[in-house]
């Protein structure tokens, strides 16, 4: 399958499959260079991750800051974080 990033993203923000979507507050996207060479994958987002519709928010991005130091992962070049999507 050979889908685009902007195709994806419509896609999980329509997605109506699951129960999920009665539930979240909201669509939580990856964020930083879609074409980097280095991704961090977490689990599903957690509540802070769906309030704040941001990745690696809750407990997790601290410690990922402290591990991969220098990295931009901000959303900074060279690294692109993203949660598990159903």
């Amino acid at each position: 399958m050979n889908t685009s990033w902007p195709t994806l993203t419509e896609a999980v923000f329509a997605c109506e499959k699951c129960r999920l979507c009665q539930t979240r507050t909201n669509v939580v996207l990856g964020e930083g260079d879609l074409h980097a060479p280095l991704m961090f994958i977490g689990e599903g987002p957690g509540q802070q991750e769906d309030l704040s519709g941001r990745p690696f928010v809750g407990a997790a991005g601290p410690l990922l800051d402290r591990g991969a130091p220098g990295h931009g992962l901000g959303g900074g070049a060279g690294v692109h974080i993203q949660n598990l999507q159903r």
